[in-house]
């Protein structure tokens, strides 16, 4: 398969993913993989809307969620949290996953290993923010759209992606792809996968991953490395192929941004640090 029907699969797998599983709102943290997804699904569901949150003071996520909320003018709504919001929702999610007899609407192929590994490993400062925008988005909608599995399937991460560039750039080609299907799994295996569709269902949310569904993740898995990880620009760049996919229908600014996680974008990071 060469990039030009890559693309095309990868477009068409998205437009199916969220056509065929549609949700009433999405949580847009102006990234990459949720832009992407709010693109789609504006297609696909009439009044579709937006959420978003973020630290008081803090607009790292903030600046891009509202330029793709204009952009594709979507319903946008907005919640600042605070401090100590932020710490009693990291000890209500933590609670949430800690109950061994809570059972989640957790897709089949993700229980069954198809998507691999399950541990728990997410800290607070990605649960707790994931937990509030969850909480938010309940308050207007019963079903969500989220952005997770991007980063894992196509190499998003910028030390992962970074890594994979050093070896392509050796000329060893099967070495290079065998290290990224290598990589990909140790960090699918060491990976919470359940944990968004368990805050979710604890909250009465129905949550659709499009990045998770078994046709996405088989694609993402055969495709070389070196459609996911590339140079453009004079930078490497994880997720390659999903940015040349959508490079044409969404501001520049956002479809080459750099991966910033959750942490870092909603500002809880750096709240910490304050302590």
């Amino acid at each position: 398969m060469n990039i030009d029907e890559a693309i095309c699969w990868l477009r068409v797998l998205l437009d199916e993913a969220i056509r065929n599983e549609k949700a009433e709102g999405l949580l847009l943290s102006g990234g990459l993989d949720t832009s992407i997804i709010a693109l789609i699904a504006k297609k696909h569901v009439p009044g579709l809307k937006a959420f978003t949150v973020t630290m008081e003071g803090v607009d790292e996520d903030l600046k891009y969620a509202m330029k793709v909320a204009q952009f594709l003018r979507l319903d946008h709504e907005v919640h600042f949290f605070t401090e100590q919001e932020l710490a009693d929702a990291a000890l209500e999610a933590v609670s949430i996953l800690d109950n061994r007899n809570y059972e989640a609407s957790v897709p089949l192929h993700i229980k069954e290993g198809v998507i691999e590994g399950y541990s728990e490993v997410v800290g607070p400062t990605t649960l707790a923010p994931a937990y509030i925008a969850m909480r938010f988005a309940r308050k207007f909608v019963d079903s969500v759209y989220t952005g997770d599995g991007a980063d894992e399937l196509f190499v998003g991460y910028n030390s992962l992606s970074s890594f994979i560039d050093l070896i392509t750039s050796s000329g060893d080609e099967i070495f290079a792809r065998d290290l990224e299907r290598e990589l990909s799994s140790r960090v699918f295996q060491a990976y919470d996968f359940r944990y968004p569709y368990m805050l979710a269902d604890a909250l009465g949310l129905e949550l659709n991953a499009p990045y998770l569904t078994l046709e996405v993740a088989k694609f993402a898995r055969e495709i070389p490395a070196e459609y996911k990880v590339r140079r453009e620009m004079g930078k490497v760049w994880g997720k390659w192929l999903l940015r040349k996919a959508f490079e044409d229908y969404l501001p520049q600014e956002v479809v080459w941004r750099k991966k910033t996680t959750i942490d870092e974008g909603t500002g809880v990071i750096k709240a910490l640090n304050w302590r």
